[in-house]
C-alpha cells in the first residue's frame, strides 16, 4: 500500500525462482491498480524500467509474468498489453492465447540467454493482434493487412472494416511498444532496437 512499485520487486524475485506467499499474491491483487509507476508528470519512475528489465532477464520470467497477469499488475502497468491477455488467436498457426504464446517465446529467450532488447521485443511482438485481426473465408483470424480483394468484398456487402485491420499486426505492435517505451522512459537505443 505504501509503495505499490514493491510489487515489481516481488515479481523480480519470482523471476529469479522465489515462491511468493499467498498473502503477497493477495496484496498484489488488492493494490494492482496503483502499480502504474506514474509520477505527477505522467511518466513512470526509473524503477519501472529497471524492475521490468530485471524481470524480463530472470530465468523464471514466465512464472513472474503469469503472476503479473493474474494479479492484474501487467495490464495496469502496461495498458498497451491488456487486449492481448487471454486473446484467442483463432489461427491454424497458434493454438495458445496471445499472452501464453508471448510467455513461451520469452521462456525460450531465457533458455537461450537472449539480450534484454530481444526480450522487450518479444513482450510486445504480438500486442497488436487484438486490434488488427479479421476473419477470412476460412473462418480463421488473420493478422496481416486485409487484402484489397477482401476489402472490396466487404464494402460491396456493407460489412464493417475496422481501420486497424488494414494494418499488419507488427505495425500496431510497434506503435504500442513506442507508447509504453515513452511512458517508462526507455533509452533511445533500447527503444529503437
Amino acid at each position: 500500500r505504501d509503495d505499490p512499485l514493491r510489487t515489481l520487486r516481488a515479481l523480480r524475485f519470482g523471476a529469479r525462482g522465489f515462491d511468493l506467499s499467498t498473502d503477497a499474491l493477495d496484496e498484489m491483487k488488492l493494490h494492482a491498480s496503483a502499480v502504474t509507476g506514474l509520477s505527477a508528470s505522467g511518466y513512470a519512475s526509473g524503477t519501472v524500467l529497471d524492475e521490468m528489465s530485471k524481470i524480463l532477464m530472470g530465468h523464471n520470467v514466465v512464472e513472474a509474468l503469469r503472476i503479473a497477469r493474474d494479479t492484474n499488475v501487467l495490464a495496469t502497468l502496461f495498458p498497451e498489453l491488456s487486449a492481448m491477455l487471454g486473446f484467442d488467436q483463432g489461427s491454424r498457426y497458434h493454438d495458445l492465447t496471445t499472452d501464453e504464446h508471448t510467455f513461451i517465446a520469452l521462456e525460450h529467450a531465457a533458455q537461450l540467454e537472449a539480450p534484454l532488447r530481444v526480450r522487450w521485443a518479444l513482450l510486445f511482438h504480438d500486442s497488436g493482434k487484438p486490434e488488427t485481426w479479421w476473419k477470412g473465408t476460412d473462418g480463421r483470424k488473420h493478422y496481416y493487412a486485409m487484402p484489397q480483394k477482401e476489402q472490396d468484398y466487404r464494402r460491396a456487402r456493407t460489412i464493417d472494416i475496422r481501420p486497424d485491420s488494414l494494418l499488419d499486426h507488427e505495425v500496431v505492435s510497434e506503435r504500442l511498444w513506442l507508447s509504453a517505451a515513452d511512458r517508462i522512459n526507455v533509452t533511445k537505443r533500447l527503444r529503437d532496437d
